[in-house]
């Protein structure tokens, strides 16, 4: 059973201990065992109230030094307690156990609860060395672990203490709860259920699978696939195998990831950097910063803002945030709302759509198509068709050298045209104006309505049937490419380029 009052784990807090009750005596006895253990067979260990520290070594058996402490008001007390609590060591059918055994409170009366009562506090320490070719198990609970040089496999299993496992191999099997795990330079699989505890993994040559709750995640040189479940604690990944990682409210972060990146969250940031393979990035309420991602990314936000560089191509949502999208070496697609859109430097084509923002794509060298609700619309230097699709915003092209078509209402449209050979243009706005700069040697059909505006170009028209301020029909030039342009309340401009 726990101790209610004080459990003591250490001498110096023994001490503290005797200070603070005056009249407490402190006794401790040593017991040393050994064992026969074999290559290849289990070393399994089971203690509360102390620290167990574990060093595999080349040696072929157990060496077992276990330290008994307790303190206790008058020493008749503290004795009759130290006499109580026992080491039992002995072969099983699988290698040894090594257990510690408190007294029964059943028997004597409930001895051992009496003596609780009237501040006694007792721990037991082990130091241990094992052959290195055999697994350790251990059980412990208020107390630390700690394991080193054990290459045929570490399980734990540990409450209320710090864990460290280091320089072992084969498969480590981590359970804590209420301390820190640490598990560094370790030479196989490493799997840590944890909770209200960091977790730190460094240099692990096998997988990585780490659950937790209410404590950071540090994982940095894992050689395989890494998995985390975290709750409520940062998730730190740096260079790793392909990694998968779920958190909720706190920050992700991803680094150096050799293979392909999945991260599921929710109330927090994610930050990744260095992907080799694919990324899909999920969260809400929390700004994505994403960069240099080796092939797709996806990424999907809610109420949060989404920010990528150099990707090989990219599919992203959000929310209420802006978008900020530079160099993907193929297609972009943006689906947005109540937030504005920029992007720059897409070889391929750029899909946008979006409400209640800004569009602003530069250097797209495929198709461009943007629909937008009340919000401006700006293309600069398109190498391919542009649709746009707005309302109450400004639509302004520049440098477009494929077909152009603008549907917009209640918003000025300019639109330069700089393509070679045919270029269609279809421009539909209303209560705002138009004006279209083309090339000096351009040849189009001309159709322009208007009302409530005049028409005016700087070319020279060859127009059929009669002249008319607010709609014209006629040829540019040679004619032959199509010119439509249509406005509602607003004039209409045909410029001459330089």
């Amino acid at each position: 059973m726990p101790v209610r009052n004080k459990t003591v784990f250490s001498a110096a807090a023994l001490a503290a201990c005797a200070l603070a009750f005056g009249a407490q005596q402190e006794v401790s006895r040593e017991v040393s065992k050994t064992l026969v253990l074999k290559a290849g067979q289990r070393l399994r260990v089971e203690n509360k109230f102390g620290p167990v520290n574990v060093r595999g070594t080349a040696r072929g058996d157990v060496s077992v030094r276990a330290t008994i402490r307790v303190a206790a008001e008058d020493r008749s007390q503290a004795d009759t307690l130290l006499n109580e609590i026992r080491i039992e060591a002995g072969a099983t059918s699988d290698g040894a156990r090594v257990v510690t055994v408190y007294p029964d409170d059943s028997v004597q009366g409930g001895l051992f609860r009496r003596l609780r009562r009237n501040n006694v506090s007792y721990s037991v320490s082990y130091e241990i060395e094992m052959p290195q070719s055999a697994s350790l198990d251990v059980a412990n609970a208020f107390g630390s672990i700690s394991a080193a040089g054990v290459n045929a496999g570490v399980q734990v299993s540990g409450a209320n203490g710090a864990v460290r496992v280091e320089d072992s191999g084969g498969a480590a099997n981590i359970e804590n709860r209420f301390g820190s795990v640490d598990v560094g330079r370790h030479k196989g699989d490493v799997t840590v259920r944890n909770t209200n505890g960091a977790v730190t993994v460094t240099d692990a040559a096998g997988l990585a699978n780490v659950t937790n709750g209410f404590g950071a995640v540090r994982l940095t040189r894992i050689g395989k696939t890494t998995t985390v479940v975290n709750k409520n604690g940062e998730v730190i990944l740096d260079d790793s195998g392909p990694a998968n990682l779920s958190n909720s409210f706190a920050q992700v972060t991803a680094r150096q990831v050799k293979g392909d990146l999945t991260v599921n969250s929710t109330n927090s940031a994610i930050d990744a950097s260095s992907i080799a393979g694919a990324a899909n990035l999920r969260t809400s309420f929390g700004k994505i910063t994403l960069t240099h991602v080796g092939r797709h990314a996806y990424v999907v936000n809610q109420n949060g803002e989404i920010s990528l560089e150099d990707a090989a191509s990219a599919d992203l949502t959000t929310t209420f945030a802006p978008v900020v999208v530079r160099q993907v070496k193929g297609f972009l697609k943006v689906n947005s709302g109540n937030g504005a859109v920029t992007a720059s430097s897409i070889g391929g084509s750029a899909a946008v759509q979006t409400s209640f923002g800004q569009v602003d794509l530069q250097s797209v060298t495929g198709e461009v198509t943007v629909t937008d609700n009340n919000g401006a619309v700006t293309v600069d230097n398109a190498g391919g068709r542009v649709s746009v699709r707005n309302s109450f915003g400004a639509v302004n092209l520049k440098g477009a050298k494929g077909p152009v078509s603008v549907q917009s209402q209640n918003g000025a449209v300019s639109a330069q045209l700089a393509g070679r050979g045919c270029q269609p243009a279809d421009i539909q706005t209303s209560f705002a104006q138009v004006r279209l700069t083309l090339p000096e040697t351009a040849n189009y059909d001309v159709v322009a309505t208007t009302s409530f505006g005049g028409i005016r170009s700087d070319f020279p028209l060859s127009v059929q049937g009669e002249l008319n301020q607010s709609a014209v029909r006629g040829k540019l030039g040679q004619g032959g490419c199509s010119l439509q342009v249509t406005n509602r309340n607003g004039g209409i401009e045909l410029l001459k380029g330089r």
